[in-house]
């Protein structure tokens, strides 16, 4: 095994002491990241051949040198060693490949608090709950959390009942919040899952109701009931009620490793997610298990238990980890326990989560196969390409008249959308219409964002026009020093232009290559001009307070901090109006008017 006068030299530096170390190239790039008790002892291994992982002899023959990061005790070098993966994305580490980010429920700290829809966690005392991989389901659950208990959704506190309260969507706490406090915690029981303790205290609360001859309270807690059990009885039953548990387990073929992860909330199953995982081979299930625990948890909720197909090297060590990022969070700072079931009940968690796991993978075979017939191969010899376009990214500008410019960018993975890594733009440093100069600016963001994280490249990316627009976009990629795959393709005859040749390329009606190009660009346009639509209407609303005699800025925020939206102050009445500083009966006499 060949190793570089350099790395050695580096690696006989090292010290005695616990911290991360990282092997890179000539060119600085981060190969590997990994965590020691002794940094000197534990690349040494490597480079004396005593590490029997099998990508271990080309990660020596490609670094140059290795650096390190001193840190103090196990849970900080791992806290280190995690962080380091997610920033530099290391070829040689197994990490998530996905870089879409499911929805979570959050249930805010404020004193009145409410719920939303978001992407990332963060340590601020709220309540997270997910992810959905299915984005109706956090859009279903708010508004059944909302129907049954009257949570409220909006942003600003109003001083009088909005129109969620006349329909039943909130209980209106801004202007009383006496009880809400209980009506917080019976919605936290609802999303975590646990209906039995739910239901058992709202019909305490029903029976006391219906004694105290209040019946209208008891008809009321009798519809949460009924609303409640109705949402409980989709969810399958596995386990106790104590159960609050994470089940893991990884499944992978040639080509393709998935992580597959069931949340078990009060013994219920309440939902799936899978991720693909960019791994080394040879890796064993228990290392990527490791790796995938450690970058999904650095910024997921953390349940009370892990049970795991395959118990990571590290377990212990992470069971701590676990425990410090939960207290984190504002939970318990005890140890998560990772357990490997052999029998009883978790296993049988296991056993469900690795059905889950052959049937996704056997999908995703199926899926690449269906991508590759319908044009994924024939795209790659027709553009003699070094390999099939597995990842495709295509590109779209839409305006009207040089107003409002945006561009969308949307991918195919083995010719089918990966609406999870879909882009949009505003475009910023155009003016007017020069659709040739918003492609430039949107092709160099969006590669130049991806160069910045080190993550993965398309291998082929697609744009809507031609000659000029394909220029522009190699010259925003040359900016770079990137040489990716570009083609375009024009509308009026279909042609298909490249780089390396002088005329274009006519192909087929009916070939299967051309059909695949003609769904990514109709699927940019679409996207560019859904995008471009909203933000037209957002002008339109917003310029529709502009043209009122007697509304200048100070009245216009005044109007929006008081209400929230233009909508809502179409549809207030004049009283109300009338609440605004410095709003009068003939003010709001034109106001009304001119919205309406």
């Amino acid at each position: 095994m060949a190793v570089a006068a350099s790395l050695k030299e580096r690696a006989a530096a090292l010290p005695d002491a616990s911290g991360v170390y990282l092997f890179r190239t000539a060119s600085e790039r981060v190969l590997y990241v990994g965590k020691a008790t002794s940094l000197r002892k534990r690349v040494a291994q490597y480079l004396g051949g005593h590490d029997s992982r099998p990508m271990v002899p080309e990660l020596i023959a490609t670094a140059t040198s290795v650096d390190y990061v001193l840190a103090q005790g196990d849970v900080e070098c791992l806290s280190l060693e995690i962080s380091l993966i997610k920033h530099h994305r290391p070829p040689f580490n197994a990490r998530m490949s996905d870089d879409k980010h499911y929805p979570y429920i959050k249930l805010s700290n404020d004193p009145i608090p409410r719920i939303s829809k978001v992407r990332r966690i963060h340590a601020d005392g709220a309540r997270y709950f997910g992810p959905f991989p299915n984005e109706a389901d956090p859009n279903r659950l708010i508004k059944a959390t909302r129907r049954i208990f009257g949570i409220r959704d909006c942003r600003t506190l109003l001083p009088m009942a909005c129109l969620a309260y006349h329909i039943g969507l909130c209980c209106a706490p801004c202007l009383d919040p006496t009880g809400y406090g209980a009506k917080v915690k019976e919605a936290d029981l609802f999303l975590s899952g646990r209906h039995s303790d739910l239901t058992g205290q709202l019909r305490a609360q029903m029976v006391d109701a219906s004694d105290s001859q209040r019946y209208e309270e008891a008809a009321r807690l009798r519809d949460q009931l009924r609303a409640v059990g109705k949402a409980a009885s989709r969810q399958r039953v596995i386990g106790s009620a104590l159960d609050d548990i994470d089940v893991l387990t990884v499944v992978r073929d040639a080509r393709t490793t998935l992580v597959v992860l069931l949340p078990f909330r009060g013994g219920r199953l309440v939902g799936r997610t899978h991720y693909v995982l960019e791994a080394a081979a040879g890796e064993e299930d228990g290392a990527l298990l490791q790796a995938f625990i450690q970058q999904y948890y650095s910024d997921s909720p953390i349940p009370q238990e892990l049970v795991v197909a395959a118990l990571p090297p590290d377990h212990q060590l992470l069971s701590r980890w676990l425990g410090h990022r939960r207290a984190a969070m504002g939970g318990s700072g005890a140890s998560v326990p990772i357990t490997l079931p052999r029998r009883g009940r978790k296993r049988e968690q296991v056993a469900l989560a690795e059905e889950n796991a052959s049937a996704l993978l056997q999908s995703e075979a199926r899926a690449a196969a269906r991508g590759k017939g319908s044009g994924v191969s024939e795209l790659g010899r027709v553009l003699q390409l070094a390999q099939p376009p597995l990842i495709i990214e295509g590109f779209d500008v839409s305006h009207t008249q040089g107003v409002e410019v945006v561009a969308s960018m949307v991918r195919f993975a083995d010719g089918r959308p990966d609406k999870g890594g879909y882009r949009k733009f505003t475009i910023t440093t155009v003016e007017g219409q020069d659709d040739v100069a918003s492609m430039r600016e949107v092709v160099h963001r969006r590669y130049h964002r991806l160069q910045q994280e080190g993550a993965l490249m398309p291998d082929l990316v697609l744009i809507d026009g031609g000659p000029t627009q394909l220029g522009a976009a190699i010259a925003a990629l040359s900016e770079l020093g990137l040489t990716l795959q570009v083609a375009a393709l024009a509308k009026r005859q279909e042609e298909v232009y490249l780089p390396s040749r002088l005329r274009p390329v006519l192909l087929p009606r009916d070939s299967p290559a051309l059909h695949l190009l003609q769904r990514v660009r109709d699927e940019a346009h679409r996207f560019a001009i859904g995008f471009h639509r909203t933000r037209r209407a957002k002008r339109a609303l917003g310029s529709a307070l502009d043209s009122i005699p007697g509304v200048g800025d100070s009245k216009r925020r005044a109007l929006l901090q008081h209400f929230g939206s233009v909508e809502a102050i179409r549809k207030a009445s004049l009283e109300e109006l009338q609440l605004v500083d410095g709003v009068g009966p003939a003010l709001a006499a034109r106001i009304n008017a001119s919205l309406r």
